[in-house]
Parts: structure tokens; sequence; C-alpha cells
């Protein structure tokens, strides 16, 4: 029995060949040299199949037999600047003068982080009492002094206020609180009349549920991904029962308060500067049955779409789910774009469906997908596939310069075409060598990674030519990890109008969360205000919200 994990066996054919000639003349019997040549070929055979299947195999390679991590350091055990283990090549893109700009003149050595060398965040890891904005504040008064008394120790001078100090302190209770309600009730034994106490403010017979509850059951399901069944559980356990059914009924509510705030933030989605986009799988129970009477042809995709519009400071998160892909949704978000405005800077990866075809942008390809492509190669790494890993580093190395130095969108473009222009233009070319010169079989996944870099080139490298493109499409990638949750813990919507719930309700956690406003009293006051809502949906967006809530009460 094997009691630890077995590490990885790397075997050239030539040292496979010799060490099975090896057991072939050994003394060991029979059987047991057909037992040890049967299983070392199915372990080099595994490993080179598995190798050449696609990410989501290799991902599951890596974490048997290599890195957790994507990261320079854990791949090549290097940082961006060093140029120790370059390829021996004459067209070697690393030439000396243009290493010597890598930290762009400011003598600030920096990792893709963009954090100094051997330098540490400082603090205790501790929080302080100003970084909890959702905490009550409560003052506490001096139980027998106040301010301008005579001090009781000298008795020569008066008290004077200062800086009281700050205690945190954090308590606990249930998510949700139950509370019975017994109104008094009197009659009169003449008339039969009756006579009842008020409830107290906001409490009605009407509704069982406050918008608070309403706004938390929200947050566990569309916020942190926690299913309705387990939500059950948990308050049942905490004595206050929640049937799935009844959770259904009040995020479906929720959702109905916050759509019109969520077709505005469409429409200011549309007029935004920078838009990122992709797809991830959803599962819709109805729409799967019906993927089985459609005819041969049709469309059965089902996934949600994901987008991060940037205009300005602000940032809007929307997810639309069903059977359109993301270039089309995007399409019909650009439908919405004020004629006037210039083409935004669309930013994607090359998958075709991503693409709008009817309308005009700056394609921005994401560079992330182009090192991952040499990332998937191989756990061993070539000189070829390291080079070209630590010069895209560079790049990432020259952004997070721009981004310490608070560059803006004009400086940030000169400051990539000044560091990292030459440099990438001497790694295209010696890209192209290495296809043309055979040094790398083209038809290799090495020669696959070079060419998508190549095929991608423009689209790459739209942060060298357009001021503001971003490098990657992380930014939505982030934002799809909220429907990935979502879809683990939850694993389906049972109809189309679940996935609408969902998307709404996502969209506004996710843009109020980016805007550093409190999703659940952003959600509390949206159905508090419901009727107000309706009329002026741009006056109660993340941003704004609170001076309606001002105005309102």
């Amino acid at each position: 029995m094997i009691e630890k994990t077995p590490g990885r066996v790397d075997l050239t054919p030539s040292q496979l060949s010799q060490t099975l000639s090896e057991i072939q003349s050994s003394n060991l019997k029979p059987g047991t040299k057909q037992l040890l040549t049967d299983a070392l070929k199915a372990l080099v055979w595994l490993q080179n199949t598995l190798e050449q299947k696609r990410l989501t195999i290799k991902k599951l390679l890596r974490v048997f037999f290599g890195n957790k991590t994507e990261s320079q350091a854990n791949l090549l055990g290097k940082n961006p600047g060093d140029e120790s283990q370059k390829p021996e090549s004459p067209e070697s893109p690393g030439s000396k003068d243009n290493n010597d700009k890598s930290d762009g003149g400011g003598g600030v050595s920096l990792d893709a982080r963009g954090s100094s060398e051997g330098e540490k965040k400082k603090g205790h890891g501790k929080r302080g009492a100003d970084e909890y904005p959702g905490a009550q504040r409560i003052a506490c008064p001096h139980e027998s002094l106040k301010a301008g008394d005579l001090c009781p120790e000298c008795e020569h001078a008066k008290l004077y206020a200062c800086d009281p100090g700050k205690v945190l302190h954090i308590t606990a209770q249930a998510p949700l609180v139950a509370r019975v309600y017994e109104p008094e009730k009197l009659r009169c034994p003449s008339c039969g009349a009756y006579f009842a106490a008020k409830l107290p403010e906001g409490v009605s017979s009407d509704s069982r549920f406050s918008p608070q509850a309403t706004a938390m059951v929200s947050l566990f399901k569309y916020g942190s991904g926690l299913p309705f069944y387990r939500n059950e559980k948990l308050h049942a356990s905490l004595g206050v029962p929640l049937a799935c059914s009844t959770q259904w009924d009040m995020v479906a509510r929720a959702a109905a308060a916050g759509l019109p705030v969520y077709r505005r933030l469409m429409q200011e989605g549309a007029q935004g500067e920078c838009l990122h986009h992709d797809d991830t799988k959803v599962k819709i129970i109805s729409l799967m049955k019906e993927n089985e009477s459609l005819p041969k042809g049709e469309r059965r995709g089902i996934q949600t779409t994901g987008i991060v519009c940037k205009t300005g400071d602000k940032e809007i998160a929307l997810f639309l789910s069903g059977r359109r892909h993301a270039g089309e949704n995007l399409g019909q978000l650009l439908s919405q774009r004020a004629k006037d405005l210039p083409p935004p800077i669309q930013v994607a990866d090359a998958l075709s469906a991503n693409f709008a075809h009817d309308y005009r942008t700056i394609l921005v390809k994401c560079l992330d997908h182009a090192r991952r492509e040499f990332i998937d190669v191989g756990e061993e790494f070539s000189p070829e596939t390291a080079h070209i890993i630590r010069e895209l580093g560079k790049v990432y190395h020259h952004d997070a310069l721009a981004k310490e130095r608070k560059l803006d969108a004009e400086a940030r473009l000169r400051f990539h075409q000044e560091q990292s222009g030459p440099g990438m233009g001497c790694l295209r070319e010696w890209a192209k060598s290495l296809l043309m010169l055979k040094r790398v079989e083209p038809n290799s996944r090495l020669g696959d990674a070079i060419r998508y870099l190549l095929d991608h080139w423009p689209g790459l490298t739209q942060f060298m030519h357009v001021a503001g493109a971003p490098l990657s499409n992380a930014a939505v990638e982030r934002l799809l990890k909220t429907a990935i949750l979502h879809r683990k813990n939850s694993l389906f919507y049972k109809t189309q109008a679940g996935a609408w719930v969902g998307d709404v309700l996502m969209s506004l956690i996710q843009t109020a969360i980016r805007a550093r406003a409190n999703p659940f009293d952003y959600l509390t006051q949206l159905q508090r205000f419901k009727h107000a809502v309706r009329k002026n949906p741009q006056e109660w967006l993340p941003w704004n919200y609170l001076a309606a809530v001002a105005t309102a009460t």
C-alpha cells in the first residue's frame, strides 16, 4: 500500500527503452518482468496522454504533478527581469538595451505585482474601528462628569472634550430574527365594538417579511451562493423556519423592486468607455428540456454572460442568462448606446462568440489567455516557452509600475510604448522565426501557442496603441466567479424566470459592491421605496441612492 503520493516520473524515449531492456535482462521472474514492463509503459502513456488533452485536463494534471498557480515565480522560479535562462539564440529579443529599461528608468525593482523587493506591508493584520462602515456608533457619556465641570483632582481648571478613542466590539445574532406581536384587543360587552392596539411602525399584518429580511435572503442566495435548502436548514436550526418556496417568493419580490434599476444600469453601461465580457455555463432546466425536442442544427447552448462596464470611476456589473452568447448580449447592450459617442473598448478572449459584429468597437484581446496557452504546453518548460513567459511578464511588470505611479491613460500608453514596445516587437519577430526556421514543430502544442500569439497579435497588443486599453479580461473573470459559485452550490435554475431573478439580483449586488455601497442596505431601500424607484430609477443607482433616501424620508 502506497502511504505517500508518488512523484512524477520523467523518461525520455531512450531512457524508457534502456530501462525496459534492463528489466528484461534482470534475474526477476518472468511474471514480475512483465508486470514491471506493463506498469512502466502505462505510466508513461498516461502522462503523455494527459499532457495532450485540453485545459481542464491540464489543470487536473497540475494539481497532481505541478504548480497550483500560474505566477511566473512558481512556473519558472525567476523574476520578470531575470535573463539568466534565455534560450541561446542570436534572434532572442532580450537585448541588454531593452532590459536595462525594465523598471521604466526609475531605479525601482518590482516584481510582476509591482511591489518592491523585500518590502512588506505595514500593520499587524488587525482592522481598526474605522474599517467597519456598517458598525453602529454608540456614544458613551461619562457617568458623572461633562465638559465645563471643574476638575475633581486639582479643582483649578475646567474639563474639556478630547478624542474619546474607539473600542470595537463585535457581537452576533441570527441572520433573521422572528418577533411575534400580540396587540391587546378590548371589546365592549354592550355594543360589541373592538379596540386593538396599534402595531409598531414598519410592522404590518399583511406581510410577514420586512425589506431587511428579504434583502438578507437575497444576499445569501445571490451574493454568497447559499442555496435555498441550506438556508432553510440554517434558519430552522436557529428557530426561524423558512421554507424554500417562501424564500423564492421573497427574492422574486426583491428582483421586481430592483428591475427598473437593472434596466437603467444597462442603459448606463451601454455608454461605458470600456466593456469587459465573457460567458460561463449555466443549467436552466426548462431550456434543457426544450433542447430534447429542438430540430437538428438549432442552438442548444445555455450560458450566463457577465459584462463589466467601466466609465470614469464607475463600474457596472451585469449578468444575462439564456441562449444568447456574449457577443449577442453585448450587441443588445450596445443597441442602447448614444450615436454620438466614440466606439467603446471591447475586451474579450479570441472566441468568435464574443464579437458584436453589428457594432463598431475597439477590440482588445486578453493577454492572460495568450500567456496561458504557453503555460498549458507542459510542466517541463522548454527554453523557448520560458523565454516567452518572461517577456510577457515584463509587460505586466511595466503595467504594475504605471499603476503604482498613478499614470493617467495617455501617460500609461506612452510608458508602454517606450518600455514594452521594443521588447514585444522583438518577441514577435523571434516567434515568427521559430516557426519559419522549424526550430519549433508548427503542429506541436507549442507551435499552436505561438500561432495563437501571432494570429491575435493586434488585439493582444492594443495596450501599446489605445489609451486605456487593459492587458486582460480579469475584471469580468472575477465577476463570473459569482455565477460560478451559484452554479456550484445550487446546480441549476428551474426556469428562465428563475434565471432572470438571479441576473437582476446578482447585478444589483455586484454593482453596489463596486460602488462601495452596502448591498444589504441598498436592496432594503429599493424595496422600501419601490414606487419612487419605478418613477425615477436613475436616482436610485448604487452611487446616488442615499440622496434619494434622504429626500424620500
